[in-house]
């Protein structure tokens, strides 16, 4: 990567649906860690520990998870399709600090 474009410091995969593939997303992870770059990525929010702990050690910077409301009618107001089982309960060991 780094022969291909000396430039670039880091990819972002702006894609909202990255994680919705599991094996996908870790396969693509394992094969980035080696080439030593950073990658960012959007996430769902129902990552378990072991996934994102594999993220960070193969070059994950940057997390970004986009949260649901809690809240029937919020959800319905922005018109998502999100259901209450689809919820995410946090992590108690964070593998990655938020940045703020």
């Amino acid at each position: 990567m780094k022969t291909i474009f000396p430039q670039v410091r880091e990819f972002f995969f702006d894609d909202d649906t990255f994680t919705a593939n599991l094996p996908r997303a870790r396969e693509i992870a394992k094969k980035l860690g080696p080439l030593g770059v950073d990658w960012s990525c959007n996430s769902r929010a129902n990552l378990d520990y072991d996934t994102i702990k594999s993220f960070k050690d193969n070059g994950l910077r940057r997390f970004l998870v986009g949260y649901e409301s809690g809240n029937d009618d919020e959800r319905s107001l922005a018109s998502r399709r999100v259901s209450p089982p689809m919820r995410c309960a946090a992590s108690p060991r964070p593998a990655i600090r938020p940045a703020w």
